[in-house]
């Protein structure tokens, strides 16, 4: 487990980029920071559940987490995205499983996503 005695940015960007779940035991300020969320999601994908749900919600940052480990899924409210399930499902295709029980109700939506990602059809609930 990465300590952060200082608390300062530098120290804590560096610790989770070598470990991502010590997010956990950052100050919460740095866990509000994007740059140290970024860092420690693309290190740990879990790790999201440490940050704050402005930042579970970010596109750019649940995304990071999502291609790291497809269970980050369930830290982030953008599972009912639309456009961002649409956008994720191009590179991490085996998250399709973890989409909103909305979206996976919806067929025409549905449809549209395994046009855009047919790798991904294996995935979706029908």
């Amino acid at each position: 487990m990465t300590w952060f005695g200082s608390g300062n940015k530098e120290e804590v960007l560096e610790g989770v980029k070598k470990e991502g779940a010590s997010l956990a035991h950052a100050p919460g300020i740095m866990k509000a920071d994007k740059d140290i969320a970024l860092a420690a999601v693309t290190q740990c994908g879990s790790s999201l559940q440490y940050v704050p749900e402005e930042l579970q919600n970010d596109i750019d940052v649940a995304h990071a987490a999502i291609r790291q480990d497809p269970s980050a899924w369930q830290f982030t409210k953008l599972k009912a995205d639309r456009e961002f399930v649409l956008h994720i499902s191009e590179s991490c295709p085996e998250t399709l499983r973890c989409i909103s029980s909305d979206l996976q109700a919806d067929k025409d939506f549905l449809l549209i996503l395994v046009q855009r990602c047919p790798v991904g059809a294996f995935a979706v609930p029908l």
